[in-house]
């Protein structure tokens, strides 16, 4: 794949869905023999299998900190995810960081939880390796209310900053992981 020819049918794409026509394919050119290929969603829109998971996922995603960082307000912000969800995006890419993106996807969570791959990030703040993941721990509990559902598919670590090895010790986030996926 080539990425001008990828960037040129994905612009056409996201103008014709800003235009308000319908969702179409992005145009882009498939490599031979090409392993990951996922078939394509009822919009339309290429998949591909997200590494190991197994979740197949759009080729486009959604990210959220234009719009959660502008703090339009409701009734502007969620139409806009509304409109991307609807157009056939199923990788959602938010974070606690991004102002009011979490509480504008959560007005749309009972609709589309189980059609998406939702992710969120958190930062690692904390002197310690267990403040770090006490404060994502909070961060995670803040993100999944906003977000009005019980769970993510992805949880990234958010800007480690200089020094991620203080972070990413061998078991540090056993616990956060065990919370994460309902355990406790």
């Amino acid at each position: 794949m080539h990425r001008r020819k990828f960037l040129a049918g994905l612009s056409t794409w996201v103008w014709s869905i800003a235009l308000g026509g319908s969702s179409v394919g992005v145009g882009v050119e498939q490599q031979p023999n090409a392993s990951a290929d996922a078939g394509t969603n009822a919009p339309g829109l290429p998949l591909r299998v997200l590494g190991r998971t197994g979740q197949k996922v759009t080729i486009v995603g959604l990210g959220t900190a234009c719009i959660g960082h502008a703090m339009p307000g409701p009734a502007v912000g969620v139409p806009v995810y509304r409109a991307a969800l609807e157009a056939g995006i199923t990788l959602i890419d938010t974070a606690r960081g991004y102002d009011d993106a979490e509480s504008y996807l959560g007005q749309l969570m009972p609709e589309w939880r189980d059609k998406i791959f939702l992710t969120t990030k958190a930062a690692p703040h904390g002197a310690t390796p267990k403040e770090a993941a006490q404060a994502l721990q909070r961060q995670l509990d803040q993100s999944l209310r906003l977000l009005r559902t019980d769970y993510v598919d992805l949880f990234y670590l958010h800007n480690v900053g200089l020094r991620p090895r203080h972070y990413l010790r061998r078991g540090w986030a056993v616990g956060l992981g065990h919370e994460a996926e309902g355990g406790g």
